[in-house]
């Protein structure tokens, strides 16, 4: 499957290329000139490997929460494709999940909105008199693309708007559902008054919680998306000083084996856990609690 999508995918990046007059691989050959610039993304790697790694490792997540976050939701939306591969597989896995929307995103994705640069530029120019340089489309056609994959990678970690409901739901019964349940349990020892004040304590932690999960979901999708920004922009500066498609190649297959390998180990290590978005959940059978509860009332 990941086979017949790279295709399809590196198939619309060549067709989007060859409409526009660009070259499909974007500078990279069998050539001496290539092999220099992949050495060079290797090298320009090196800060990429070095966060990741660290934003994996025990020690990052312990010191930022949403590294953390981030790590059990994206290892939680590998887990079912993840858990039975070996290690060939996943680094077909990697080099097909990168290459194709790599290619799409630099060669093809620059060359339509730089070819459209070009006819505005030229547009202002004779209305004007205004001459913008390629460099400035080629910036504002890679912040662009950068901005649009931000937005599409993080919808992967972004909760379902059926969780979603289930949390507002279980947040709307929680007053009604914890006043019941501590009036059933108590109700042969404590005075009304003290069984309505544990009631608001229980059903005001509940929300506390429901918040917190909501905000620490805002708080990852946003450093998801920041992150795949700056993987963009990045990666598209270092094909723009190269010219050769070779050094961002090499460069997101280190980083992002990285990321593969964590999440690999994450999704097949007996005991790890399942992670993330766990209070969905819990707010999920609150809330069905809530409602048999107010049914039987």
């Amino acid at each position: 499957v990941n086979a017949l999508l790279g295709a399809l995918v590196l198939s619309a990046s060549t067709a989007i290329c060859w409409l526009c007059g660009k070259d499909p691989a974007g500078g990279a050959s069998l050539s001496l000139h290539s092999l220099r610039a992949g050495l060079l993304g290797a090298a320009a790697a090196a800060p990429l490997v070095a966060y990741k790694l660290f934003a994996w490792s025990g020690a990052g997540q312990q010191d930022n929460p949403t590294l953390a976050a981030l790590k059990h939701s994206r290892t939680d939306v590998a887990r079912p494709w993840l858990v039975n591969m070996d290690a060939r597989q996943l680094t077909a896995h990697v080099v097909l999940d990168t290459l194709p929307l790599l290619f799409l995103t630099l060669p093809a994705a620059q060359a339509g909105l730089t070819s459209a640069f070009h006819w505005t530029s030229m547009a202002i120019q004779q209305s004007t008199g205004l001459h913008l340089s390629e460099d400035v489309g080629f910036s504002l056609a890679l912040v662009l693309t950068a901005a649009v994959s931000a937005a599409v990678r993080s919808t992967e970690l972004m909760a379902e708007p059926q969780q979603v409901q289930v949390v507002r739901d279980a947040v709307a019964n929680a007053d009604r559902y914890y006043r019941l349940t501590t009036n059933s349990l108590s109700s042969s020892s404590g005075s009304s008054s003290s069984q309505a004040s544990e009631a608001e304590c229980r059903a005001r932690a509940f929300k506390a919680i429901a918040i917190s999960w909501r905000e620490q979901e805002s708080e990852v999708t946003s450093l998801f998306a920041t992150l795949a920004v700056l993987d963009v922009v990045y990666l598209g500066g270092l094909w723009h000083v190269t010219h050769d498609m070779t050094a961002p190649c090499v460069a997101a297959l280190l980083a992002n084996a990285v990321d593969y390998h964590a999440m690999w180990r994450g999704a097949t290590t007996p005991g790890s856990g399942r992670g993330g978005r766990g209070g969905a959940g819990k707010a999920q059978r609150s809330s069905s609690s809530s409602r048999s509860s107010t049914q039987r009332d």
